[in-house]
């Protein structure tokens, strides 16, 4: 006759198994709060990432447009949608060197419009309308830039300033004129209000969905709307006046400036600043005469610490 084999397990084994699972369920749940939280960084890292690279695009679509038109564009109006037909366009009055229009979203302060990135203008795509957070790209330009005639980009000084420190406490013009005269230096600044998208028009949407803050934080200057604006490290702590997770570029024709006047030292010395001095002498005591394009322009902190890559009238050669 077959004997039956019986195993019983003692209740301290299962108390211990019990125990067993409790801890690899709390590893568990730690191990996914740090996957989750690593999940997070890196998506956030991403879309900083991919605005960054838009931005990278918009900037040198820009400066094309102002070499080849010898203006800016207008801003478009940031309260349309994508199915209107004027979205993405710029907001001007009548045939292109008139004036811009300050309709729905467009403001007009300081001497500077500000409204949404023309993008079809400069020939991209929708998907440079707005930023990897889906909201509209910020486009202010200089009243001095925006278009009355081909040179009207090259023979004027522009009207935004770029700063960098804190509001309200200690911070510095980082676009004065380098030739020492008063003034600010920017023409154009294309900005992402972040992923707190503070100020920001969302792509679908006709209004502002996250009001500009009413605080210290140095982001406030850059959503509402004058002519001042702030760049800083990216900071989402909870200190206010440090808060700053906005990305921009901005651009400056200090290197394309329009020589008119008796060269002094390779630069015309009432319009010229002294670090497009580089393109003009070309390392010789004769300047060659104005450069017809200039490829790069490089700030360091060397001597000279401004550097520029020329294409000179008597050569055909295009850009590296």
């Amino acid at each position: 006759m077959a004997r039956t084999q019986r195993f019983v397990t003692s209740p301290a084994h299962a108390a211990f198994t019990l125990m067993e699972m409790v801890v690899v369920i709390a590893i568990i749940g730690v191990v996914s709060v740090f996957a989750l939280d690593i999940g997070r960084s890196a998506l956030r890292g991403s879309e900083r990432m991919e605005t960054q690279k838009r931005l990278g695009v918009i900037q040198k679509a820009l400066d094309f447009y102002a070499e080849k038109n010898g203006y800016l564009p207008c801003p478009a109006n940031p309260a349309l949608l994508p199915s209107d037909a004027n979205f993405g366009f710029e907001s001007r009055s009548g045939t292109a060197g008139a004036g811009c229009v300050v309709t729905g979203g467009i403001t007009l302060a300081n001497n500077v419009y500000t409204g949404m990135l023309p993008f079809r203008n400069l020939g991209l795509s929708d998907l440079y309308a707005g930023d990897a957070w889906n909201n509209k790209i910020l486009y202010a330009v200089s009243n001095q830039h925006m278009g009355t005639s081909f040179n009207n980009y090259y023979a004027n000084t522009g009207t935004i300033q770029i700063r960098q420190g804190t509001r309200a406490g200690t911070n510095y013009l980082i676009t004065t004129r380098q030739d020492g005269n008063a003034g600010a230096a920017a023409s154009y600044v294309a900005l992402s209000h972040g992923r707190n998208g503070a100020g920001a028009y969302p792509v679908n949407s006709t209004t502002i969905a996250t009001a500009c803050p009413v605080d210290t934080s140095i982001e406030v200057e850059n959503c509402n709307r004058d002519d001042l604006f702030f760049v800083s490290d990216y900071n989402e702590g909870n200190i206010v006046t440090t808060r700053f997770d906005d990305m921009l570029v901005w651009g400056s024709n200090a290197m394309v400036r329009n020589p008119t006047a008796t060269l002094t030292n390779g630069c015309p010395a009432n319009v010229c600043e002294p670090w497009c001095a580089p393109c003009a002498t070309f390392g010789t005591s004769t300047p060659p005469g104005a450069a017809t394009r200039i490829c790069t322009k490089i700030i360091t902190s060397n001597q000279p610490s401004c550097q520029a890559l020329c294409i000179w009238p008597s050569s055909t050669s295009p850009c590296p």
